[in-house]
């Protein structure tokens, strides 16, 4: 979610939002609904998290509301626009996926009309013309003329929304050398660094002192957010600094109490390389303990991985248990399925 900068301060569900502290804005939001049932503004942050969660039915119903009470709210009708449009990407027919791209193409047309620098309706336009088939008014040429929109608004979410385009171009060099220069523009820009920072731990360019300098620079500018934590996570884990990682997990676990993904990180490090099999255990049961913020990893991938490291610990009969459970959470999750027919039979 790119809410325009102007709706932003640090006591609003948007600012929480743009923080990914989604929970904590999704109770925010729902106190200032319960106060007054026709805040349009508290609609549209609502409905902004369940587009998050892809409860997208929800995202338009909120949305809609707060259209027809404020017909001028730009942001409004961005987010109805997100609810249109990943609605249309789910499995449903052409001819409901035609409607539902008209629908959104009038609503985020309707926003830029409204607010001709709203970011997150820019965004939405950048992604359509990337994505869309020409039929319908797709025009990568025209994704790159939206990132530059963006850029012109604010310089961090421009080179954001070129990462976007090359990462779904596939175009890792290009991807690189975007990091690096929005670090360049924006030294203290906290997702700049932490996007670079991630950028660093995997993968050919993979600089693990880099990485780790850059994600302790962002922890600086801000220490509530768990993007860096979750790399620090991964890099303390590759490098087995056990009692740094342990330090880590306490300090993580006081900043952001209600995000628990860290864990999480250093246990599929850990699963991947086979170092610290119990280590890995604790630390999957610990993300398990509590319900995960959007985008994170969900409890069927949880289980499942669990399930993986109960094999390597000799525990066969938990790890059947585990993968059983992932595959009810997710029948679609072809390696547990896989996995739980190889450890069964």
């Amino acid at each position: 979610m790119l809410f325009s900068p102007a709706l932003l301060s640090q006591s609003t569900p948007e600012a929480l939002i743009q923080q990914k502290h989604f929970k904590r804005a999704r109770a925010m939001a729902e106190r200032s609904l319960a106060a007054n049932p026709k805040d349009a503004a508290a609609m549209v942050a609502l409905a902004s998290i369940e587009a998050e969660y892809k409860n997208n039915d929800a995202a338009i119903s909120l949305a809609s509301r707060a259209v027809a009470l404020q017909p001028g709210n730009a942001q409004a009708h961005a987010t109805l626009a997100e609810g249109y449009g990943q609605k249309a990407e789910g499995n449903i027919g052409m001819f409901e996926k035609m409607r539902l791209g008209r629908l959104f193409k009038k609503e985020v047309d309707q926003a830029l009309s409204l607010d001709p620098k709203n970011a997150y309706a820019l965004w939405g336009m950048m992604i359509f013309s990337l994505e869309a088939p020409a039929m319908m008014g797709g025009n990568k040429s025209k994704a790159v003329g939206f990132a530059d929109r963006i850029m012109a608004v604010d310089h961090d979410r421009g080179y954001l929304a070129h990462e976007e385009l090359a990462q779904r171009n596939h175009n890792p060099d290009k991807l690189a050398a975007l990091l690096k220069k929005a670090v360049e523009t924006d030294p203290h820009s906290y997702d700049a660094l932490v996007r670079l920072a991630g950028f660093y731990v995997s993968g050919k360019s993979k600089d693990l002192a880099q990485a780790a300098s850059l994600a302790l620079r962002a922890v600086q500018i801000d220490k509530g957010r768990a993007e860096t934590y979750d790399v620090l996570a991964r890099i303390y884990a590759q490098e087995e600094k056990w009692q740094d990682l342990d330090r880590l997990m306490q300090t993580a676990e006081r900043a952001v109490p209600d995000d628990l993904t860290p864990y999480y990180q250093a246990a599929r490090v850990l699963l991947d390389t086979g170092k610290d099999n119990a280590r890995a255990e604790k630390y999957f049961r610990k993300y398990l303990t509590q319900d995960a913020e959007p985008g994170n990893p969900k409890p069927a991938h949880v289980h499942w991985r669990l399930g993986l490291i109960l094999e390597k610990e000799g525990d066969r009969a938990q790890a059947i248990k585990e993968l059983e459970t992932a595959v009810k959470l997710m029948p679609e999750l072809k390696p547990a399925t896989d996995d739980l027919k190889r450890i069964k039979f």
